[in-house]
């Protein structure tokens, strides 16, 4: 392998679906393996016989290889209204944002943006969803890397937005925390102040009168 290729340019080739049947945790993942050796050009089974190929001569690979599965047909998930329960767990799963919905409210698939990954299929607890094919055509070599670019935007675009929520959750837990402290402590001098002055309260009428006349001749002493 051409140890000069960077797993930019190999994740370039992949269909950018995030399904993860690969085996690794998405497409640039795979890639990244690819890269440094630790894994074989023919696993992406979205990519089919062309992602081999185009892998093949970007890598130099001189052993032919098997794809790991023909290529399909176009597939969108769709969600069966009736049966969805709100439950928010395919929105999770979603690599594209795909899936509109709220909790305890149904789901919709904006099919524009589904790749047809299957990995909402998993998580729904009432089955359903379904993956369907949505045409009788594959793709071309062109339309495939257009739709790979504009999948990798969206993927791009979520995982900054949950970073930028993990960000932010970060933040209000640390502020939680910094003012759960401020309280302790303010706490525990108030328990600490009444400690030390507590003694007093204890004393007698006629004591705490002789202790307060000493510290009047004491101050009237000093400001002379």
């Amino acid at each position: 392998m051409n140890t000069k290729i960077t797993a930019k340019q190999i994740d370039a080739l992949l269909p950018q679906t995030q399904c993860t049947e690969c085996g690794f945790k998405g497409c640039l993942p795979y890639a990244e393996a690819m890269a440094n050796g630790d894994a074989v050009h023919n696993l992406c089974k979205p990519g089919g016989v062309a992602v081999l190929n185009s892998l093949k001569e970007l890598l130099n690979v001189q052993v032919d290889l098997q794809p790991a599965k023909v290529k399909e047909l176009p597939a969108v998930a769709r969600i069966d209204l009736d049966k969805c329960i709100g439950c928010a767990l395919c929105i999770k799963a979603c690599p594209t944002d795909a899936i509109i919905g709220a909790p305890k409210q149904q789901h919709i698939v904006y099919e524009k943006d589904c790749t047809g990954c299957k990995l909402c299929l998993d998580p729904c607890p009432v089955d359903c969803i379904a993956i369907e094919t949505i045409s009788n055509t594959i793709p071309t070599e062109k339309e495939d890397k257009k739709r790979a670019k504009e999948v990798r935007i969206l993927f791009e675009s979520r995982n900054e937005r949950l970073a930028k929520r993990d960000t932010e959750r970060l933040k209000e837990k640390k502020a939680a925390k910094l003012k759960l402290q401020v309280g302790k402590n303010a706490m525990e001098a108030e328990v600490n102040h009444s400690q030390k002055t507590d003694w007093r309260s204890k004393l007698s009428p006629e004591l705490q009168a002789k202790m307060e006349k000493a510290r009047a001749n004491a101050r009237a002493k000093y400001d002379r």
